[in-house]
């Protein structure tokens, strides 16, 4: 009886260490499919050849991918992330916005796509908002 309780446990812990995330990733299709959901013009943009594509490399080695996305005429990079923690963590460094194992860069001070990616895709900030104070002169 002792050998199954200890299988009994040892799965257990095995099964509850197995996700590190609470919120499942978005995988790229999924992410292209609410993207246009949420936009009827957004669109993903292709590099003109392999060599001119975004480089993972720039966002760290947890980058599984990245590319160009257009909405209302106003580009973004998409970067995908092996892990969500990372996302958030490369938006908080960046001063971007992610969402799940994503981060988007090249979005602050662009409302429309600020306001795509926090309504369409639940993307917060990678840092708290400064409240800008209000001195008069």
């Amino acid at each position: 009886m002792a050998p199954l309780r200890l299988i009994s446990i040892a799965l257990l812990i095995l099964i509850s260490s197995c996700s590190e995330e609470p919120n499942p990733s978005f995988m790229k299709s999924e992410l292209i499919k609410l993207g246009r959901t949420t936009d009827k013009t957004f669109k993903v943009i292709l590099p003109k050849d392999i060599a001119s594509g975004i480089k993972c490399s720039v966002y760290g080695s947890s980058c599984t991918g990245a590319f160009t996305i257009q909405v209302q005429g106003v580009y973004m990079v998409a970067v995908e992330f092996a892990y969500a923690k990372d996302a958030q963590e490369m938006a908080r460094v960046l001063n971007q916005y992610y969402a799940r194992n994503w981060m988007f860069d090249d979005v602050q001070n662009e409302p429309v796509l600020i306001n795509f990616i926090t309504k369409g895709l639940d993307a917060k900030p990678g840092r708290p908002p400064t409240k800008q104070s209000s001195t008069s002169k």
